[in-house]
């Protein structure tokens, strides 16, 4: 079964050490940023708690995702959501050095982090979005992979 479409998406990196948010798979997938070489890198949830299992095409581009047909499982993302925030958190001092964040105090990066404690899985998505969305995937044949803030690329990448 293909992810319904108009669910936003959790895109975990392996070992919960990262995140990102897109609205629906149809935008994840428009960014050809997930390819068979570094898809293994990353788990698909949708907001309901779903994992959703990668299907690529020829190129080896994310083409699609798929329900994986287990039931939802809320607090394990909730808890996934949580230990990628942690590490974010636990790796700021390291990423003020290597993003050259001179001007920028740890406390101004920790702020951008929401907390996301206790809090329902639309919720985190509403909360991590400004930060680690990726808003509509393409524009104008370009991909908008990076078209967040600075904040984005600080923490996301």
């Amino acid at each position: 079964m293909t992810a319904p479409a108009g669910r936003p998406i959790f895109v975990i990196r392996a070992g919960n050490t990262g995140v990102h948010v897109y609205r629906d798979a149809p935008s994840l997938v428009d960014t050809k940023a997930i390819h068979s070489g570094n898809g293994g890198s990353f788990e698909f949830y949708d907001v309901q708690g779903r994992r959703l299992n990668p299907s690529y095409d020829a190129s080896g581009f994310l083409s699609e995702l798929r329900d994986a047909g287990a039931p939802p499982n809320l607090a394990l993302v909730q808890s996934k959501l949580c230990s990628a925030c942690k590490s974010l958190e636990d790796s700021v001092d390291t990423r003020l050095v290597e993003k050259g964040a001179t001007g920028y105090t740890r406390e101004q990066a920790l702020a951008q982090l929401p907390n996301l404690n206790g809090r329902a899985l639309p919720d985190c998505y509403v909360d991590l979005e400004p930060i680690f969305g990726h808003g509509a995937g393409t524009s104008g044949g370009v991909s908008t992979q990076d078209n967040r803030s600075w904040w984005h690329n600080f923490w996301a990448h």
